[in-house]
């Protein structure tokens, strides 16, 4: 028996207003178009925070798109060539990518596919688990089509692949297994833990770029921690109970404060070692090495001193050493000068020295210094009073 989905019931108007017109656009050139990837998942699941849709076309991409495009005017467009893939930014909060239903080849491990045309079915094959291999049929009456038992899957709560290549073809799929089992509360099926474990050693052979890419995705999770400790248990990276406490101590996580726990206490050689692998670019790893340098300050408590000891660190640097100090004097060193010192606006600048006789030169950048000094230590603490001391000075 055919299932037919209410997509009204489950997306916002915005969104059906859209597939409307897709459906439109496609009946009007004769191809058929379908609702794909994560938002049939979602739909299903009855998840309704639906931002991205996907569609997949039996037909010519460019044409549909550009006559897609003068339907609807979006704000941004984009056609990828290479894939044959369109995507259209409706708003900051809604993005559409329409691609031909396709065949992919992989010429070797970890690289990108050779694609080719292809009907629904094939498409839906190439794609990295049951529960996302479904699809809406958008010119047939919103019918599901669930040749794979995504549906079934997403009952039990089961993470499957579709063939034994799967991650051979495509490595990040281990990492995707492993989010989509922590984000739903999932279990990944016996054999897909076994091929998990064979192939978990093909995440060497993707860029940096990709590896990163994928880290970002997981520390983008509602809990990344959890995630985290299941990637741990499965082998796919060397974290200690200690650091997954640290982890949950850190609170919300962006990649430098991750990376930063990560690599704590390990040698200049594998924070460079470990930035090159994950694909931080030269910046980020300076910013690591700022932080890792400020854990062996030593703790200053008058005013003046905290500034000259933090003013040469990068802001993000302090940040995350505020966030991950497990000192509290340190942690008090690193708010004063995040949160007061770099705040605070000195009484005098340049030009009010110049007027009182100070020639222009380096003497004037000592005297201004020593003024804010005595300003940050409260020896100072108005403008007359800096004026009265830069006289005497």
């Amino acid at each position: 028996m055919e299932r037919v989905i209410d997509l009204n019931k489950y997306l916002p108007d915005i969104i059906t207003h859209y597939l409307d017109i897709a459906r439109d656009a496609a009946l009007e050139l004769g191809y058929d178009i379908y609702l794909v990837g994560g938002a049939v998942r979602d739909i299903l699941l009855k998840d309704y925070d639906i931002h991205d849709i996907d569609l997949a076309i039996e037909g010519d991409t460019a044409e549909f798109a550009d006559l897609f495009r003068s339907k609807i005017e979006p704000v941004g467009f984009i056609y990828h060539e290479p894939f044959n893939t369109a995507t259209f930014t409706i708003s900051d909060d809604l993005h559409i990518d329409i691609a031909m239903c396709r065949t992919e080849s992989y010429p070797q491990k970890a690289v990108l596919p050779i694609v080719e045309p292809a009907e629904l079915r094939d498409d839906l094959k190439r794609r990295d688990f049951t529960i996302n291999a479904m699809a809406i049929s958008l010119t047939e009456g919103n019918k599901l089509v669930d040749i794979f038992s995504g549906e079934k899957d997403l009952k039990n709560g089961i993470i499957r692949i579709l063939h034994k290549k799967s991650f051979l073809d495509d490595p990040t799929r281990i990492w995707r297994a492993v989010r989509y089992a922590c984000r739903f509360d999932f279990e990944i099926e016996p054999s897909t833990l076994t091929l998990i474990e064979r192939d978990k050693g093909n995440l060497s052979l993707l860029t940096p770029e990709r590896r990163r890419y994928e880290m970002e995705c997981v520390l983008n999770e509602k809990e990344p921690v959890k995630t985290l400790q299941k990637a741990k248990e499965l082998g796919l990276i060397d974290l200690s109970a200690e650091l997954i406490k640290r982890l949950e101590d850190a609170g919300e996580l962006d990649e430098l404060t991750f990376m930063a726990v990560y690599l704590e206490d390990k040698t200049d050689d594998v924070i460079l070692r470990e930035c090159e692998y994950w694909g931080l670019n030269s910046h980020d790893r300076d910013i690591l090495m700022e932080v890792k340098d400020l854990k062996s300050r030593t703790v200053q408590k008058q005013h003046s001193k905290i500034y000259k000891t933090l003013k040469n660190y990068p802001e993000k640097a302090l940040e995350i050493a505020r966030r991950l100090t497990r000192d509290s004097r340190m942690k008090d060193m690193l708010s004063y000068y995040l949160d007061t010192a770099r705040e605070t606006v000195p009484f005098l600048t340049g030009d009010d020295l110049k007027e009182l006789g100070y020639p222009e030169g380096k003497l004037l950048g000592e005297k201004l210094q020593e003024l804010f000094m005595l300003q940050l230590d409260g020896e100072i603490d108005s403008r007359e009073d800096a004026i009265a001391r830069a006289i005497k000075l």
